[in-house]
Parts: C-alpha cells; structure tokens; sequence
C-alpha cells in the first residue's frame, strides 16, 4: 500500500470516490443522494496550492483519500482542514486510514502546520470512533434546524 499525493491520474478514481462518499453521506442523513456534478473538478484541485489529495494506492486501486485545504483562522494562523475522507470498504481496519492521516500530519509539520480540523456526521459513529483513535479530539458541535 502506498501513502502519497494525487497525481492528474488518480482523478477519475477520486471522483469515483467521491461519488461513493456522496451516497455514504446521503443514508447517514436520510437523505437522496443529489451527487449530480458530472465534471471531475479533481482535476482542477490537482494544481491547486492550497489543496492536498492524499492518496492510498493498492497497486493500481485508489481505494481510500482526503481532501485537505490549508485555511487561516481568525488569528491568522494556518490550520489543515479535512473535507472529505473515505476508505472502501473491503479496506476499512486495515491500518489505510491510518496511514492517509499520519501521511496528512507530516505534510502539515512540513509547512509549519500545527492544527487539523475535520467535521463528522453525527450519525456515522464508525468514523467518529476512529477519528477519536486518531488523536481527534472534540472541538465544537454543529446544529441544524430545519425549516419547512
């Protein structure tokens, strides 16, 4: 298995991907997956600084990533923020996330980052454990109100 950033090549498997992250996210949220992007931004995401595509490679199989953007706080201090991150999952406990988020803090160390911020689904109590495992700590909690 290899740790690594994305490659122009890798983005067809990216958005593929991501499409299965979009269904993932739509049965924790009771809600119809709207994935109806049909142009790979991925490619544009490749050339862009303040964007790092972390993937894990199984030989030719991307079979997990994270999208990662540098930010600045209110303090003006930069910070890491993972927006998405997904493992398939016939490779799931098997160390690749594991793997994917040390790759993600030694990239981070390197630009002189201190801080990684991710959000979570409430209900997706699979990541959440592991991302507890991985060192996260809770930082804030989301509310949502809907309005009909």
């Amino acid at each position: 298995m290899e740790i690594r950033k994305a490659t122009k090549k890798d983005c067809d498997q990216l958005f593929e991907l991501w499409k299965e992250l979009g269904q993932t996210h739509s049965n924790y949220m009771n809600e119809e997956n709207n994935n109806s992007v049909e142009c790979n931004f991925y490619y544009e995401l490749i050339d862009n600084r303040e964007c790092y595509l972390i993937v894990a490679a199984n030989k030719n199989e991307i079979v997990g990533y994270a999208e990662c953007y540098i930010q600045k706080s209110q303090s003006n201090e930069a910070y890491l923020y993972i927006l998405h991150a997904f493992v398939k999952q016939n490779y799931r406990r098997t160390k690749v996330a594991i793997n994917i988020f040390n790759f993600i803090k030694d990239e981070a160390k390197k630009k002189g980052i201190h801080d990684v911020f991710t959000d979570v689904y409430f209900k997706n109590i699979e990541f959440y454990q592991s991302i507890r495992g991985l060192g996260f700590k809770p930082y804030k909690t989301k509310f949502k109100l809907e309005i009909e």
